[in-house]
């Protein structure tokens, strides 16, 4: 889950996530070639903004926030602070008001039996409210 320090990061999530053992299998998914995954590994450039998007498919990851993580990654200096920061209090934000939404659901009964199962799991807290 962002915020992501690296594309590398995020690669690695996915590769896990997914059992990808090569830059090709990635490229293949996210529509570019293996050699510009090999770059975003090895941070010599970054994703842009629709690539960013299917890496947070892959990686599970609400989209809003990979393309603001992104924005971070292109950044430097003091406007790279701002973007991290912005990042991190999306997910805070995300995560505070998930926690009633989460416990209100799992409040519901279902079939007169109070259960858990019926909670979905979903990428990000994000998900919840966006």
């Amino acid at each position: 889950m962002p915020p992501y320090a690296s594309p590398a990061d995020l690669l690695a999530e996915i590769r896990r996530r997914h059992g990808f053992t090569s830059d090709r299998e990635i490229a293949a998914r996210v529509g570019r070639d293996r050699v510009r995954v090999a770059m975003w590994k090895s941070g010599a450039s970054v994703p842009d903004d629709a690539a960013a998007l299917k890496l947070a498919e892959l990686a599970g990851v609400n989209p809003e926030v990979m393309l603001v993580q992104a924005c971070a990654w292109r950044a430097d200096g003091d406007i790279k602070k701002k973007w991290e920061k912005i990042v991190k209090n999306m997910m805070r934000s995300a995560a505070v008001l998930a926690v009633p939404m989460l416990l209100i659901l799992a409040a519901q009964p279902i079939n007169g039996h109070a259960t858990y199962a019926h909670l979905a799991v979903t990428s990000s807290p994000l998900d919840c409210i966006l």
